[in-house]
Parts: C-alpha cells; sequence; structure tokens
C-alpha cells in the first residue's frame, strides 16, 4: 500500500487573466496529476481492467414514485436512497429494486419539508435526515420513515452529513451571517453542529465575497462522503482538494490539471470581482465533480470546461500512484455497454445509474453479441421507467 509522505510541493501555474500571473500554493500528502489531452484508450474501450462485474437493478416504477432527475444516491445496509431534485422527494427501495416509500412529506408544518437541498443517512441507525433550505432545518425519519424531529439550524449549507452525535455542515461560499455575526464577513466552511444545536468544531475559515455566488464553479454539493473505512472526507471541487475531517482537516489529496487547474487566488483574493470571474468560468480550465476513495482505487469525475462543461474520468491506483485518464466515455467490455453515470460509492464498490431510455438504446441497437443478463434487461426494461441502479464491483490488485 502507497505510504503518503510526501515533502510539501509548489506549484507554479499561470493564466491570462488581469490579475497577471498567480502562484498556487498548495499542501496535501499526495498530488494527483492528470494531463487531460492524454486520454488512456485501451482503459476506455476495456472497464475491465479495473471493474469485475456490473450488477443492475432495475428500479420499480409506479405513479407514486416517478424519478425526474436523480441528484444523489445513498446506499445503506437494507436499502438505496435517491433523490430526485424535480419531484422534490427522497425515495426508498430495496435491493431487489422493489419501491418502499417516499421518505417525508412536503408542506410548511412540524416535520416538513418546503424544497429539499440535500440529504444524509446515519451509516449506524439508518436514519434519514433532510435539509430544507427554506426553513434552515433538519427534518429526521427513522429508516422506515416516521418522523423523529424537525430542529431549525439556520446554517445555510450545500451539503451536510451525520457526524458523531450531531452533522457536519458545509457551508461553502454561501453567507452564514446569522452564526457568525460577531466576524461575518468572516465566517467558516465548515461547521460541526452537536446534539444541542451549539458549534462544536469549525474549519476553514474564509471571507464571503458575493461575486463568488454568482459563478457555477463555486457551486459544490454532494461534497462530505464517508470512506470504505468509514473516514470523513471533505471535497472541495473547485480548488481540488480533499480533507481528512477525521484528523483535524488534514489536507490528503490534492487534484492537479497542469495548466488548466483554476489558480488558488479564484477563491482567497479579496478584491476578486466581476471581470475576474468572467474570466475564469471563459477559460479552458477543469475542476472537479466527483472523488470516490476505495481500499485500492480513487475514482473521479471533472469538468474541461473549454468542452461545453463535459464531464472526464480518471481512475488513481493508490498502490502505484498512478492516474489513468479515461476521458468522457468508459466502454464496460464485460456486457458490451457503456459505464454508468457513477454517482457515489458503497462498502469498497462504485455506484452509478443508467437512464432507462439510455439503457435501452444502448441495448436495443447494440451490434455486439450480448450476454444473457444484458438481453433480459432489455426486455423488461421501458423507456419511461425509472433508472437502473448499478453497482461496481472493482478488481483486487492489492
Amino acid at each position: 500500500m502507497e505510504k503518503y509522505y510526501y515533502i510539501i510541493l509548489l506549484i507554479v501555474m499561470h493564466i491570462s487573466c488581469d490579475k497577471g500571473d498567480v502562484r498556487r500554493e498548495v499542501t496535501a500528502d499526495t498530488f494527483i496529476f492528470i494531463d487531460r489531452e492524454e486520454i488512456n484508450i485501451e482503459v476506455m474501450e476495456k472497464a475491465s481492467t479495473y471493474i469485475e462485474a456490473v450488477q443492475y437493478i432495475p428500479l420499480e416504477t409506479n405513479n407514486q414514485n416517478i424519478i425526474g432527475n436523480v441528484t444523489k444516491i445513498i446506499l445503506s445496509s437494507n436499502y438505496i436512497h435517491i433523490y430526485d431534485s424535480q419531484t422534490n422527494n427522497v425515495y426508498q427501495f430495496d435491493y431487489k429494486g422493489k419501491f418502499v416509500r417516499k421518505i417525508g412529506t412536503t408542506g410548511n408544518g412540524p416535520n416538513e419539508y418546503v424544497r429539499i437541498s440535500t440529504f444524509s443517512v446515519n451509516p449506524k441507525t439508518g436514519n434519514i435526515a433532510i435539509y430544507c433550505e427554506i426553513k434552515q432545518s433538519i427534518i429526521e425519519f427513522t429508516s422506515e420513515g416516521l418522523p423523529i424531529s424537525d430542529r431549525k439550524l439556520g446554517f445555510v449549507c450545500s451539503d451536510f452529513i451525520y457526524y458523531e452525535d450531531g452533522y457536519m455542515f458545509y457551508g461553502g461560499r454561501f453567507p452564514n451571517q446569522n452564526i457568525f455575526k460577531d466576524i461575518f464577513p468572516e465566517q467558516y466552511r465548515l461547521v460541526n453542529i452537536g446534539a444541542d444545536n451549539e458549534i462544536v468544531e469549525k474549519y476553514l475559515p474564509t471571507t464571503y465575497n458575493e461575486e463568488l455566488l454568482r459563478t457555477a464553479i463555486t457551486s459544490e454539493r454532494n461534497c462530505l462522503y464517508y470512506t470504505h473505512d468509514n473516514e470523513l472526507r471533505l471535497l472541495e471541487k473547485s480548488n481540488g482538494l480533499v480533507y481528512d475531517v477525521n484528523n483535524n482537516m488534514k489536507s490528503i489529496y490534492v487534484v492537479d490539471f497542469y495548466k488548466y487547474t483554476i489558480p488558488v487566488s479564484f477563491f482567497y483574493d479579496s478584491d476578486i470581482g466581476e471581470k475576474d470571474i468572467q474570466c475564469i468560468e471563459k477559460s479552458d480550465c477543469c475542476y472537479l465533480s466527483s472523488f470516490f476513495e476505495t481500499d485500492n482505487y480513487i475514482y473521479l469525475s471533472y469538468v474541461v470546461n473549454g468542452y461545453n462543461k463535459m464531464i472526464s474520468q480518471c481512475m488513481y491506483l493508490k498502490g502505484n500512484a498512478k492516474s489513468v485518464n479515461i476521458g468522457p466515455i468508459w466502454v464496460n467490455d464485460i456486457d458490451n455497454i457503456a459505464m454508468p453515470t457513477i454517482i457515489t460509492s458503497f462498502n469498497n464498490s462504485l455506484v452509478g445509474y443508467y437512464e432507462a431510455y439510455e439503457l435501452k438504446t444502448m441495448i436495443d441497437s447494440n451490434t455486439k453479441e450480448l450476454i444473457s443478463k444484458i438481453t433480459e434487461l432489455g426486455e423488461i426494461v421501458k423507456e419511461s421507467d425509472n433508472p437502473i441502479i448499478s453497482i461496481i464491483k472493482l478488481r483486487d490488485i492489492s
């Protein structure tokens, strides 16, 4: 297993904006370098290099659970939970794909939510917590969907997760003057709020800058997650940093795209304005979209800004510190279809999904010989059905 003891590295980067040349100085145990222009064609056409098998779970479709836009998926020991931002619901399915229940009720009363921002599942109890951005409250339910509490916290966040006896909130660049009224516009991006609504810990000091709310680059969702060994990580997508929350916010990974990396001044220069933001948004920069860690691998996806915000993929092999850039397409040569959209990880596996029409088209138009389970899947799935969940077992390369 790789030993993560690297000397502090200094990266010098340049950008042709009004700020001139900018030095990007960051530290981490492990640097992951990605050359977006070097795609490994062999791995792109052969997912079986790292993938052992893919399990397919078609989700039951009925008039109670029509899913329009998969925004977040969380797997627990018993259930698959899906947040659909189009219908503003969290749905629960079992591992056979059978619909179990919808979690909570829309409304402005006790134990109700107006608009879901995100949700979390307690890995120990299976309880489900929904964050309502309008009420700025956490509404908690049992794993069976029964309401437990409705706690108004007043913290504006882009993501949160169960942590110890409370929650860890990532506020990112949002203003939290109600929480930090004594020091605002100085504030903290990450806050641990305990069972009594008190701030237990706060990390990552920052200065609020209204201009940074106007760019999609700093709109970070789904950035708190647990690893295969239950270590809590924070991914700051736009600056490419991954922190070990359990270890006093130690930066353990940084992803660097060479000349396409966003300069650090974009986030920490108090004088940055609209013109600087437009310069970055029109540039060919890259920034992270997802980052999932297993025992031997890191799967990450990233946005290629200069190509209409195209999403590309990369596998990082932890054992030999190797980045394998896959590009926007990854072919599952085991089943002769494309790999799914990978959205999370669970129990050392990656988890993705296919839209039903997408999978149906791939199967019906496929000119290669398909194995029986894919053929049967094509006969079962209709184009208007709910998504098909994919659990991806990785090869053991330890």
